[in-house]
């Protein structure tokens, strides 16, 4: 049956999610020490430019930081657990991915673009995933 196939596929998903939890803490420890390096080294350097922008390492810090700080704030204390992040391809997205680390998460990028249904599935399957990691 289609309930069926949809449980077992949540279960699926609920194994892999944990893990790549305990996959990603010590990758997200080492980005993040990479970061922190790489802005007490280069701060004033540009990390990401575009046509219309550019970012340095100490801009990226403070705002990666402050978007950490943001996401942790709404959702508590929670570490390794996926975030989703609708990405455009554009700066704003790398900042975007970066505080998600920053807050101790990881992040899962989501095109805008993609098809309605598509995304409908994606965000059911993450908030079963989340509820049940709650549990």
């Amino acid at each position: 049956s289609m309930a069926g196939g949809l449980g077992l596929f949540l279960y699926g998903m609920q194994l892999m999610s944990e893990g790549i939890e305990k996959a990603a803490g010590a990758k997200l420890r080492s980005i993040l020490e990479f970061l922190e390096e790489s802005t007490a080294k280069y701060g004033d350097k540009i990390v990401f430019g575009d046509q219309d922008n550019v970012v340095t390492y100490n801009e990226l810090s403070r705002l990666a930081r402050t978007i950490g700080t943001n996401i942790t704030d709404v959702i508590g204390d929670t570490r390794r657990r996926p975030i989703v992040v609708f990405i455009d391809r554009n700066i704003e997205s790398l900042i975007s991915f970066m505080g998600v680390v920053y807050s101790g998460n990881f992040y899962v990028p989501i095109d805008p673009e993609m098809k309605q249904e598509k995304k409908d599935l994606i965000l059911f399957i993450y908030l079963v995933l989340h509820k049940s990691a709650q549990q």
